[in-house]
This record gives structure tokens, sequence and C-alpha cells, in this order.
């Protein structure tokens, strides 16, 4: 069985923040209904990391691009943190390969944040490829 970590309170993760880097054989923690703004930085210590859920905070503003070099790292549940600006909501909602994509554009860009766009096509069946465009 995998060992699993659920911390419900504040005050139990303050208290056990300092101890978490030695869970080195973690591979998933549930740090999720908290009021983080930040992730701890022990979390980028846990290298045998697979799932990180973080469902139902209010305040995270930010994940730490560092996670994405945690070799294991299959799942980051971000499920309703609207208050997540970097990645934003509508990329982390996606999942981790979404948010692997929007630090890999960012870092390509030279670290300027690019725009989310939603966009939606009414009307048009035929898919277009390259060549195409700029006719319609």
């Amino acid at each position: 069985m995998s060992p699993i970590v659920w911390f419900k309170t504040n005050v139990f993760i303050t208290f056990n923040l300092i101890r978490l880097s030695n869970l080195k054989a973690l591979r998933i923690l549930n740090v999720g209904l908290n009021h983080f703004t930040t992730l701890p930085p022990a979390i980028t210590n846990l290298y045998e990391l697979r799932e990180l859920l973080l469902r139902f905070g209010s305040n995270l503003q930010s994940l730490d691009p560092r996670l994405l070099d945690l070799p294991h790292l299959e799942k980051v549940d971000c499920t309703f943190h609207t208050s997540l600006m970097s990645p934003p909501y509508e990329v982390s909602k996606q999942g981790l390969q979404a948010i692997r994509k929007y630090y890999t554009d960012l870092e390509q860009s030279g670290g300027k944040k690019l725009p989310i766009v939603s966009a939606t096509v009414i009307g048009h069946r035929t898919p277009i490829n390259t060549s195409q465009q700029g006719r319609y």
C-alpha cells in the first residue's frame, strides 16, 4: 500500500511541515481544504511523490514550477482553486500536462505571461489546415 498523508487543518500543517521533507517515500499528498497562498517549499523535495491533491482550497495563488522537477509526479489536482494566478486556474484545472505546458511556454517566452483565451467556433464543421487560414 502506498504511503498517504492527509492534512486537514492549517494548525496541523504548520506543525508538521518541518517534518514533511523527511517523508522521502511519500507517494500521495492531500493538502486540500487549506488556506495556503503558495505551497510549502518542502513539497518540492518529495522525490517519490506521484499525486499532489490540492482540492477545495480558497487562497492558493501559485504553484511552484519546481514541482515539475519531481520525477514521478503524475497528477496535480487543483480543482476549485479559482484564485490560482500562476498558472491560471483555467490551465491548472486541466491537470499536470497543461501545467507543464504553461511553464514551458512561459520559459520559452522569456518569462512574459501569455494571455489565456477561451474560444468557441460555431457553424464550421470542416477542419481547417494552415494552408486554408485566411480564406474565411
